[in-house]
């Protein structure tokens, strides 16, 4: 018997459905193979197209990254050419472009506009010029490059715009002065002497070697404070002597001497930082609206003037007029032996003092109109406002029938000069760069009698002091019955106004040297100026104007009293007029009725990107 448990009997129904199940049971695994591959491959797709994406992106990029080289190339060329008119700036930069393979087309355009690069608000901001610039807008100092074509999409899309904007600035700096000059080494040694209160005696040599010492704000600032930049020296205060030493230190670590002994340079600086005796007078370095100082810088970016030369003798003379200023008058120490001034007929004594009212500055800076007056242009400078006194004593008799024992307080009120200056352009080469500067000189009076101490004492229009005694006039007493004395007061005033109305303009080269014709705000023959002023003077004398006298009974006429003056003061005058008043004036800063400019290389500024 089979143990076997026995099977049951299918119909044919049941057979049926078996089959179908093992054939889809047989069928099920080549379905989900072909499911499996179908996702594998739209996977790979949609990888293909965003790898080819990111060909086109890479390439977009690649294409921006290489227009912007363009542009940056382009307004780095554009603004090293700028003009006020904005001329060629846009063909510098189109030339400039196509030497970089770029070529303007109808799929790639380039423009170039002009404006400035200045302070706004707290920052600063390019602000694009008018068409033509305003005066206020000038001089145009910046330019934005502005670049664009069309880049293909090769797999994702159509061609793209792709523009992009480069902003360049390059600022033309330029520094000068009115009127200090090397003058007599023994009047150096006494007004620099009177100014610091201290003894100085430098050799001929020793003040050649200051004179031809220059150092540019960068190499001051370099050793003048910590951060090195020309905005901290600005808002640093020294005295004459720290100056000095700022000096030595600048020259010792890369400044230029103009001359073959740069030891002497040296050695006349050590002498004038060892002087103490204004120590305690610190000076700011820049001058502001308010307090008075070395420079006056005409800048919204002072680290535009890193390059800029600083003279060593004008900037000490200014240090120590700064230094001076608002101070009572201070007797200049001359030995004045060897002046002509006496003959075997007169015994005279001349007495020398100054006094700063108002001291100068030397400017530095970037050209144009100020575009927030006053004063009328963006970098200026101006000479001293002083007081000269030249107290001459000494006796003279008139037709032998008086004696007069002579004391004249004869004084020189000068009043500033201003220069401004007007444009600056740098070419290819310094012979072919140039600045214009606008001079107009001050207000001059030649004076007879007590001098004002202070600023507000001078007056605009005439001498600004009070009439004082200038003789004793003794009448020999056979001819009147008695011995008579009487004081001879006097109050003149010469007005020595220079008769331009109208500013004069003067042109320089990159160089600082002038071109053209000199025109008489650059002349230095004072001496005529002054000579003729005396002359008045002594006509003025000869007819008895301003004077005064009480005599008792006794009667002398003014125009005798004037004419012994006139005489007495004649050849004192003209030897003192040439050989110490003339070279004093121009020393501190002065020039009567004229204005003498000095100018400095211009600093053609670096070229770079702002934001």
């Amino acid at each position: 018997m089979d143990a076997r448990k026995p099977q049951p009997v299918r119909t044919g129904a049941d057979a049926r459905r078996s089959l179908l199940r093992r054939r889809a049971r047989a069928r099920l695994p080549a379905r989900r193979a072909r499911g499996s591959i179908a996702s594998i491959a739209a996977l790979a797709l949609v990888v293909a197209v965003a790898a080819l994406g990111v060909l086109d992106v890479a390439n977009y990029y690649l294409a921006r990254r290489s227009l912007q080289n363009v542009a940056d190339l382009a307004a780095l060329a554009a603004v090293q050419q700028m003009d006020d008119a904005c001329e060629q700036p846009p063909v510098t930069a189109l030339a400039n472009a196509a030497s970089n393979g770029f070529t303007v087309s109808s799929t790639q355009t380039l423009s170039t506009v002009c404006g400035r690069w200045d302070s706004s608000g707290s920052g600063m901001a390019f602000t694009q010029a008018s068409s033509p610039p305003t005066t206020a807008e000038l001089p145009l100092n910046g330019v934005i490059v502005t670049v664009s074509e069309l880049v293909p999409y090769f797999f994702v899309g159509p061609a793209r715009p792709l523009q992009v904007t480069s902003t360049a600035k390059a600022t033309v700096v330029d520094s000068f002065s009115l009127a200090t000059s090397l003058a007599q080494v023994n009047l150096l040694n006494g007004l620099l002497g009177s100014l610091l209160g201290t003894n100085v005696n430098l050799s001929l040599v020793s003040w050649n070697g200051i004179a031809n010492a220059n150092v540019t704000l960068g190499q001051l600032a370099a050793v003048a404070t910590s951060a090195g930049t020309v905005t901290g020296l600005l808002n640093t205060s020294v005295s004459v002597s720290g100056l000095a030493q700022l000096m030595i230190n600048a020259l010792q670590s890369g400044g230029s001497v103009v001359s073959a002994d740069a030891a002497a340079s040296i050695a006349g600086l050590q002498a004038i930082a060892s002087a103490s005796a204004l120590s305690n007078v610190q000076i700011p370095i820049g001058a502001t609206s308010s307090s008075p100082g070395l420079l006056s810088v005409g800048l919204a970016d002072a680290e535009s003037a890193a390059n800029v030369s600083l003279n060593a003798l004008q900037a000490l003379v200014v240090a120590a007029e700064i230094a001076q200023s608002g101070q009572s008058p201070v007797g200049v120490n001359l030995d004045l032996s060897g002046l002509p001034v006496t003959s075997g007929l007169l015994n005279v004594s001349v007495q020398l003092s100054v006094n700063v009212l108002s001291p100068p500055s030397i400017a530095v800076g970037e050209a144009g109109a100020n575009p927030n007056p006053p004063p009328p242009w963006r970098t200026y400078a101006h000479n001293a406002q002083v007081t000269v006194l030249l107290d001459i004593a000494g006796s003279a008799g008139i037709k032998g029938i008086a004696t007069a024992s002579v004391n004249v307080p004869l004084y020189v009120e000068a009043a500033y000069a201003t220069a401004g200056l007007v444009s600056a352009q740098c070419g290819p080469t310094a012979a072919t760069s140039s600045s214009e500067i606008e001079v107009q000189p001050g207000l001059v009076n030649l004076c007879i009698g007590t001098p004002p101490t202070t600023a507000s004492g001078w007056a605009t229009n005439s001498c600004g002091g009070s009439g004082a005694p200038i003789a004793a006039l003794s009448v020999l007493g056979g001819l009147f019955g008695n011995l008579t004395t009487a004081a001879v007061d006097a109050n003149l005033q010469l007005n020595l106004q220079n008769s331009l109305s109208t500013p004069t303009y003067l042109t320089y080269d990159g160089n600082g040297v002038q071109t053209g014709v000199s025109g008489p705000a650059n002349t230095n023959d004072v001496g005529t100026m002054l000579a003729n002023g005396l002359t008045g003077l002594g006509t003025q004398l000869g007819s008895g104007s301003g004077l005064s006298l009480e005599l008792g009974s006794a009667s002398v006429s003014l125009g005798d009293v004037g004419t012994m003056l006139a005489g007495f003061l004649s050849p004192i005058l003209t030897s003192l007029d040439a050989l110490l008043l003339e070279p004093l004036l121009q020393l501190l800063g002065v020039q009567l009725g004229v204005a003498s400019v000095t100018d400095f290389p211009l600093s053609c500024g670096v070229a770079q990107l702002v934001k």
